[in-house]
């Protein structure tokens, strides 16, 4: 065997690097192939010459060198049947040059986007996570739908400010510790947008640059199991994730008042099955309570929050980015001037404050909180359906009384107390 060779690399930068020959590597790469041959036969002028190219190295398989064609015919002529692949390194560094120095190579965007060594399509599996995580570091708004999220999603899962996140954060996900209140309170305190989609199960991500189509959670249980994901830098591919996510249905806006429903139902512990994972049932749609027990009709009355109240709901409400899928439930408020008989659960139906519209039904989703120098007044927070229009008051005491209520008294605030009437308010919804 030869014995190993020490390089003078100072020797070697300074005989071998001029102004007029910058490829260092290429040329560090050539000396250290002399080095480990025997003594080269003179050959032709080029790159076979002997301060160059050694004809007498031999069983090699695979050359790595740059596309100049005199050095491809080389390995051609020199090593017969050795198969060749570009430098990435020369190629990237020749590229970095090139846009440091304002200069765009004619086959080259104006971005001078540079290659990457995962462009193309590739699976991976069984423990993907780690090419996930690698793949979606990309500069841009990422747009990830992932069916369930554990505790360790941040850290398999790195998003940041502007990004959007559709997960299953439905009663039954949370309930079932599928997905963890905690994964959502830290993608909404570093600036993501966060949605709920009780239906989804897809798991599929999309950059600007690349998308990701899979079976992976982000989850430690996903990190056991034995999943598979497609990378790919498809502009197709990646249009139509972006499509699918932008497509998605059922969409609550994951907000402070979400996140408080969401711990109280993961402590209630592992109680009800999931769809599609343990067990086949209907998703609900986290929107009315089963059975409706109490109603309400109130008459609307706009005001303008003072600041101190406006400083409480955005700090319930949070900042969203925008982009995603259209948000079918938001978050309202209401504001009483005292404590009253409402509570969290209770479904309010609205009447304008002109009596000529009916509003669609709202569920109160938070207990009274105390406006600060209000003098007693309290807000509710209220989730409502950005789907469902408003009626016109005359029609839909028409309605009631075509299905036997003829005294409804939409005009009057009061308590519903008939469950025949509470279920044909929610049918003029066909709720």
């Amino acid at each position: 065997m030869t014995t190993a060779h020490d390089i003078d690399l100072r020797e070697v930068l300074t005989d071998r690097t001029s102004p007029s020959s910058p490829d260092l590597l290429r040329r560090l790469l050539s000396t250290f192939i002399e080095s480990r041959s025997p003594p080269p036969r003179t050959g032709p002028a080029g790159w076979r010459s002997s301060d160059r190219w050694s004809p007498t190295v031999s069983g090699a398989r695979l050359v790595t060198s740059d596309a100049h064609a005199g050095l491809v015919a080389a390995i051609g002529a020199s090593l017969p049947g050795a198969a060749r692949q570009r430098c990435r390194t020369l190629h990237r560094i020749r590229l970095r040059t090139t846009c440091a120095s304002g200069r765009l190579l004619p086959h080259l965007s104006p971005t001078c986007r540079l290659p990457s060594a995962g462009m193309g399509t590739t699976f991976h599996g069984p423990s993907p996570w780690p090419h996930i995580t690698r793949a979606i570091r990309t500069r841009g708004t990422r747009y990830a739908a992932i069916g369930y999220l554990g505790q360790d999603a941040p850290d398999l899962l790195p998003l940041r400010a502007g990004d959007i996140l559709v997960v299953n954060a439905s009663k039954s996900a949370v309930k079932a510790h599928a997905t963890s209140p905690a994964a959502l309170a830290h993608y909404l305190n570093k600036g993501v947008r966060v949605l709920s989609c009780p239906t989804l199960h897809a798991k599929v991500i999309a950059t600007t640059t690349r998308a990701v189509i899979g079976s992976a959670n982000a989850s430690e249980n996903s990190t056991l199991a034995d999943d598979g994901v497609v990378i790919t830098d498809d502009p197709e591919i990646i249009a139509s994730v972006r499509k699918f996510i932008d497509a998605l249905t059922e969409i609550t806006e994951v907000d402070q008042v979400f996140l408080d429903g969401a711990i109280r139902e993961w402590e209630i512990g592992r109680a009800v099955p999931l769809p599609g994972v343990t067990g086949r049932i209907r998703p609900e749609a986290d929107f009315l309570p089963a059975p409706v027990t109490r109603m309400f009709v109130k008459h609307a009355v706009d005001y303008e929050p003072t600041p101190t109240e406006k400083l409480v709901l955005d700090r319930q409400r949070g900042a969203h980015a925008t982009g995603g899928p259209a948000v079918k439930y938001q978050l309202d408020s209401l504001r009483l001037e005292k404590p009253g008989t409402i509570r969290r659960g209770d479904v309010i139906v609205f009447v304008s404050a002109d009596d000529q519209w009916l509003h669609p039904p709202a569920v109160v989703t938070s207990d009274a909180m105390r406006v600060p120098r209000s003098g007693g007044a309290v807000l509710h927070f209220l989730r409502t359906r950005t789907d469902l229009p408003a009626l016109p008051l005359t029609d839909a005491a028409k309605a009631l009384t075509d299905l036997g209520h003829p005294g409804s008294r939409l005009r009057t605030d009061h308590y519903v107390r008939s469950p025949s009437l509470r279920a044909a308010l929610l049918g003029l919804w066909e709720l």
